[in-house]
């Protein structure tokens, strides 16, 4: 125990001493995060400074090692400013300083899927900038994934009999979470890209206001890449502040390069119950200097709309959210003391009593982006339903059969426009029209049945067997964008928009008309080789040549085409097609030796088998045995190169 209390002592010395420091001339003192690696993360390194950090910042770093994603993704958000505002959806406010303003693009992770960014904004700002920007939202994801997983082991080391009766977070509907990941999973995540310019020149002057005042967030925890400067040969970033809980002082904060940042929220502090670890929410303010320009991204981490916050009187965070003030210019709800997203006021803390059970085994979850869809036809409308262009996964969708006896009804809304319009549903469907709209603040969410007001028919065991009979596929993408794939819930489409593999028959015809078509281009090569050294030179041999290559570089690269939807099925046919069209139709040159090879070697064994070869059996240069060998080599056949084969 001794042992410990001092690793523990030790730890918050690195944490308080080593990381801030002052200035004699009475500046802010700067405070460094301790860093942590992935490594440290995953491996359980480090778990008391982890769990000390946890207990007094709230705010710790998890380097990205070599990564420069987050920086070059932050940099085209800046040379995209002007633009950004064509955007549909993209908002922009006037922060609490009056000289402010912040530009925002909005979106969210179901769960473990990323939403789309909008369309429009590779139109806008670029293909390359999409890239860029998706990258990001990536790498914070994995960090915040890693740092989840150590959150579980820190949970899992409270062993008290408290732990092992109460779960970590209740559901109203009577659905427990057992670790952060699992309230992860069951959660709509809040993502953002803002862009800040304050006005004026960049010259010393009296300090300036916050441009967001002193405040937490909340949520769990907050995932952040550090600001990044807009300026050409701007000066470093020095616009995050955070308060000091130990003597109430403020600190300006440094990041490390290739860093991303994870800050503890209200709901950390005080939705979760745990008995040893006491998690403490980052205090902080952002300040812009005049004439500044910053880009910045963050992932919120929330909890499930139905996750109960507060015991007495009970209260669930959808019903916190719909309580609160909406301010729609900014993109985030506030209150008075709360705010999600991006607050900009101070936060006193919900009163909370959140019970908690030790976690469990922690489960990975691959990334997925939702795909767009044409149509309601798409969805189950069991498990997921048409909202915002996508199948989205139905809120509680387990409960659906108790929700609707108890008069509830799904419907693809605004929660917005809902709470500023006192929980009218139907003025909050209307900014969401059916889910036929690229409206990222769209949402399912279950109400009472309101009158006249189109809900989402969803399905349930007693009213409809398609909980059971579920497509085999939704939506249709021509390739998927986080590696191969061998069974999804998007469907391919394979070659042309009209051939959608929507049905495990039309993957199994497609698959064996891969292969047909692999053994197809080693045909075609193969004949190839045929006519042309069949014929005469001349100008008709060079367009014979001609049209049977373009032929088969139009095969070449329609199987190329094939292999680029990631699809695992269909790439492995198009190797065994290749392969196989490649032994059927070389086994005769590659096995066996031309006849009149065969003649000029008796004739070389009759004429000079002492000076053919060595005493090891090589060919003696000079011998007419050197060029047989040669012509029996050049017999086998090459390896396929569909669009490199070049010669006649």
């Amino acid at each position: 125990m001794m042992m410990k209390s001092f690793t523990l002592l030790v730890a918050l010395q690195n944490i308080f001493c080593s990381t801030a420091t002052a200035s004699s001339d009475g500046a802010d003192a700067v405070y460094r995060p301790p860093l942590f690696t992935l490594s440290d993360l995953r491996n359980g390194h480090r778990l008391d400074e982890l769990r000390s950090v946890m207990s007094t910042t709230g705010l710790l770093q998890v380097s990205l090692e070599e990564s420069d994603v987050s920086s070059a993704g932050l940099e085209v958000l800046c040379q995209c400013s002007s633009v950004l505002s064509k955007v549909p959806g993209v908002d922009s406010v006037t922060l609490a300083d009056d000289s402010t303003r912040r530009t925002s693009l909005g979106t969210a992770t179901v769960g473990s899927r990323p939403l789309p960014l909008p369309e429009e904004l590779s139109n806008v700002c670029g293909s390359d900038a999409v890239i860029s920007m998706e990258a990001i939202r990536d790498e914070v994801a994995l960090a915040a994934d890693v740092f989840q997983a150590a959150w579980d082991g820190l949970l899992q080391s409270d062993s008290s009999s408290f732990r092992k009766s109460m779960p970590l977070l209740k559901n109203k509907n009577g659905i427990v979470y057992e670790s952060m990941q699992q309230i992860s999973q069951a959660s709509t995540h809040l993502e953002h890209f803002h862009l800040y310019a304050k006005l004026g020149e960049q010259h010393e002057q009296e300090e300036p206001a916050f441009a967001l005042d002193w405040h937490t967030d909340a949520g769990l925890f907050l995932a952040f890449v550090p600001a990044h400067s807009c300026d050409v040969d701007g000066p470093e970033d020095d616009s995050f502040y955070i308060m000091d809980t130990f003597d109430n002082h403020r600190k300006n904060v440094k990041f490390h390069p290739n860093a991303v940042a994870i800050m503890l929220g209200t709901g950390a502090e005080h939705w979760l119950n745990n008995t040893v670890l006491r998690h403490k929410a980052a205090r902080h303010a952002v300040q812009m200097r005049p004439g500044q320009s910053r880009a910045w991204y963050g992932m919120m981490h929330l909890v499930p709309d139905g996750a109960i916050i507060q015991s007495s009187p009970e209260q669930t965070f959808g019903d916190m959210k719909q309580s609160m003030r909406y301010n729609k210019d900014r993109g985030y709800l506030e209150s008075e003391g709360v705010s999600i997203g991006c607050g900009s006021e101070s936060v006193e803390p919900l009163d909370a009593a959140i019970q908690s059970l030790e976690s469990s085994s922690i489960q990975s979850t691959d990334r997925r982006r939702l795909q767009h869809v044409q149509n309601a036809d798409a969805c189950n409308n069991s498990t997921n339903f048409f909202c915002w262009m996508q199948c989205l996964e139905v809120p509680d969708f387990k409960q659906a059969e108790g929700y609707l006896r108890e008069g509830y009804s799904l419907y693809c809304l605004d929660p917005a426009t809902l709470a500023a319009s006192s929980n009218r549903v139907s003025a909050a469907v209307e900014p969401c029209q059916d889910g036929y709209v690229h409206n990222a603040y769209c949402t399912g969410s279950w109400q009472p049945t309101a009158p006249g007001v189109t809900a989402i028919p969803v399905a349930t065991n007693a009213s409809s067997p398609s909980l059971t009979n579920e497509q085999w596929c939704y939506g249709a993408t021509s390739m998927y964008m986080d590696g191969f794939h061998w069974r999804n819930s998007v469907c391919v489409i394979y070659l042309f928009p009209q051939w959608i593999l929507s049905t495990p028959g039309k993957v199994v015809g497609a698959s064996i008309g891969t292969l047909a078509f692999g053994v197809g281009l080693e045909k075609t090569i193969h004949h190839r080789r045929l006519v042309v050294t069949s014929m005469k030179a001349g100008y008709y041999r060079l367009a014979a040549s001609a049209f049977l290559y373009a032929f088969q570089l139009t095969m070449g690269y329609l199987l190329m085409l094939i292999i680029m939807t990631y699809s695992g099925p269909l790439f492995l046919c198009v190797i065994l097609g290749l392969v196989g069209g490649h032994v059927l139709f070389n086994a005769k040159d590659a096995l066996l030796v031309p006849k009149g090879d065969v003649c000029a070697a008796r004739e070389c064994a009759e004429e000079c088998p002492q000076d053919c070869r060595t005493e090891d059996s090589e060919i003696v240069k000079g011998c007419p045995c050197e060029q047989i060998e040669e012509n029996q080599r050049a017999g086998v056949p090459e390896g396929i190169t569909p669009c490199c084969q070049n010669t006649l």
